[in-house]
Formats: structure tokens, C-alpha cells, sequence
């Protein structure tokens, strides 16, 4: 799952990637703008314990600084964000020596409108381009009705996101990958004295009736505990009065925002954990795995792990004997926490 940071020049971006980069960078080692993080999950550790196997494979984010182009915005870098599954605002709450303020002053609710319009123009653009091309053909149907629809919505102000799309026009949307049809965080990046001024009032509002997830973390202090010894790193977190870390914080946020639940699976040498979006259906996640499962989809053998663990199962045979798998037919709505094995043939 890609997502892509976007915000202004001296925002924040580069220090949200340093910390949530593995280990700190080194001093002859090169920045790359993308980091993957690993979502360690308890419930493949122990799932592999049990079933003694020694590789495990979890779910992973990559998050990808989005470059502003030479004008200072976003238009040059629409191909980076067609890419992204969804998106991150870091907006500017604090004061640097180090980092200069913009000519204009340091306002996130301006800068985030800003982020708004560029990221609905772009899309605007491509409609507008596409319904040209139709109206040439003298086309009609869903497409146009749908792309009608939508230059009706980008023409008032409003980013395509907001807006509640039948199953058939999401089809078409899809394709299209527009940039404010896109799930977006936005993070308010604070100083150590947290907001920097009295525009946050205005601020929350605004990101209320946008409908728009939002967090305040201050990604300075965020870089420094993941610079220390991890020995060190909860003594200090808790002298900040940091219960949960800001990484902890956003990778929840995106995984909510982009309806990430996932299953596992044990095969012969791992045990491995899937992305899918809620409401997957059995055969939909059986394609996830591969293709053949999805082709030739019989049963899915199911049990959620918070019921093996309940249950105090050792392993899926002896979950087998004891007659706690389910078995499932394609229309099943795959939960969070399902340990699936798929019956196929082809």
C-alpha cells in the first residue's frame, strides 16, 4: 500500500520519514523520500511459534515523500500521486530558525486549502479533457454521466471524495485514479509548545466539514526518540508524556482511513499476513493469495484467531480435530483476524 506525503516546503516531511525509518540514517548513507514500515503483528508471532516457523511475513505501508515541482506545487508530480492508494497532508504548526517561514507566514488551515485546490485542478483537468473527447465521439451512457456528475462537483469547490458514488460510477472513477477521490490525513506538525497559534479552532473545523481524519503530533520529537537505543526510547517518550507513539498513531490512522483489516495464512514455511479492505469477500481474498485460489474457489476453512486463541489451540490440526474450522463459501465476508485456508482447483 503506497501513500504519499504532500505539504509545503519546510513542513515537516523529511522528519516524518527519518522517524519512521527502521534504524537512523547514517552519515554516508543517502536519504531516499520513501520508507516501508512493517506492521508487526502478535498474532503471526505467535501463530509461527506454535507451528514452529521461523519466517514471517506482515503487512507493509510505504510512505513516499511527494516531491512539489519547480513552481512549488504539485502539478508536475500528479503522475507520483496517481500511484498512491491514499495521501498525507503535513502541515506546518511550529517555529524554526532552521527551517524558514514561508513569505506569507506560517498558517496550516491556508496551506492545507491550498493542498485542496491544487489536488481538485489537477483532477478538474482530466475531466474536463475526457468529456471533450466524448462529446467529440458523441457519446453517451454511464461514463459521461458519471464524469458530468464529477465536473459538477470539482466546479463548486468540492474535492471528488466527499461525494457518495454509486457501485457503477465508482467502477468508472476508479480508472481514472483521481487525486482528490483519494482517502486524506491530514497531520498537524506542532513544535515542542505544541499549536503555534489560534487559527487551530478554524483549522478543526474546516478538516470537520471535509470529513478528513486528523493528528497533531510533533514529528521533531518523533525523530529524536527514534534516533535512541530502543532501551531508552519509553523512559523518554514518557518524560514527554507520549503514550503512543507517533508512528503507532499514523500507521492506525492510515490503516482506518484506508479500511485495512487483515487475514492470515499458514502455509509450509510461513506464516503470512494480508491487506484487504473490509467487506472482502472469501474468493475476492483468495485472489490475494493467487490467482488459481480465486479461479478455481471452493471452500474457505476458517477460523478468527481471537477464537484459536480463546480456545487455547496449539495449532490448525488440532483445530481441525476439536471441530473449530468453519467452512465458508465465496460470498463470506472475511473478518479481521480470520486464519483462512482456501480449497481450490483448477
Amino acid at each position: 500500500m503506497k501513500i504519499g506525503i504532500i505539504g509545503e516546503l519546510y513542513a515537516g516531511k523529511t522528519t516524518l520519514l527519518d522517524a519512521l525509518r527502521p534504524e537512523p540514517e547514517k552519515p554516508d548513507r543517502q536519504r531516499t523520500n520513501m520508507v516501508v514500515v512493517k506492521i508487526e503483528d502478535k498474532r503471526v508471532k505467535h501463530l509461527a511459534q506454535l507451528h514452529c516457523l521461523d519466517k514471517m511475513v506482515f503487512l507493509e505501508l510505504c510512505f513516499v515523500d511527494i516531491q512539489e515541482g519547480r513552481a512549488g506545487s504539485l502539478a508536475e508530480s500528479m503522475p507520483d500521486i496517481k500511484e498512491m492508494e491514499a495521501l498525507v497532508a503535513v502541515l506546518r504548526a511550529f517555529e524554526n530558525p532552521r527551517a524558514p517561514s514561508p513569505p506569507k507566514g506560517i498558517d496550516p488551515l491556508r496551506d492545507l486549502k491550498e493542498l485542496e485546490v491544487e489536488l481538485q485542478l489537477a483532477d478538474l483537468m482530466l475531466v474536463e479533457k475526457r468529456l471533450e473527447r466524448l462529446k467529440k465521439e458523441h457519446a453517451k451512457g454511464l461514463e459521461l454521466d458519471t464524469l458530468q456528475k464529477a465536473w459538477d462537483i470539482l466546479t463548486a469547490g468540492t474535492p471528488l471524495r466527499l461525494q457518495t458514488w454509486l457501485v457503477e460510477e465508482a467502477r468508472i472513477m476508479a480508472g481514472f485514479r483521481f487525486a482528490s477521490l483519494k482517502p486524506l490525513l491530514v497531520i498537524i506538525n506542532v513544535g515542542e509548545e505544541g499549536y503555534l497559534n489560534d487559527k487551530r479552532k478554524g483549522l478543526i473545523e474546516f478538516v470537520g466539514a471535509q470529513q478528513l481524519p486528523l493528528l497533531e503530533i510533533c514529528w521533531e520529537w518523533e525523530k529524536e526518540i527514534a534516533g535512541l537505543p530502543v532501551a531508552e526510547r519509553a523512559e523518554f517518550s514518557q518524560e514527554l508524556g507520549l503514550t503512543v507513539s507517533g508512528r503507532d498513531k499514523l500507521i492506525n490512522a492510515c490503516m482506518d482511513m484506508l479500511l485495512i483489516i487483515s487475514f492470515i495464512t499458514i502455509g509450509a514455511h510461513e506464516v503470512r499476513a494480508w491487506a484487504i479492505r473490509d467487506g472482502t469477500m472469501a474468493v475476492e481474498a483468495a485472489g490475494q493469495v493467487h490467482s488459481d485460489m480465486q479461479r478455481g474457489f471452493i471452500r474457505a476453512e476458517v477460523i478468527n484467531y481471537a477464537r484459536f486463541e480463546e480456545s487455547n489451540l496449539k495449532s490448525l490440526t488440532e483445530a481441525k480435530k476439536r471441530g473449530e474450522i468453519r467452512l465458508e463459501g465465496k460470498e463470506y465476508i472475511v473478518k479481521d483476524g480470520d486464519i483462512i485456508n482456501f480449497r481450490f482447483h483448477v
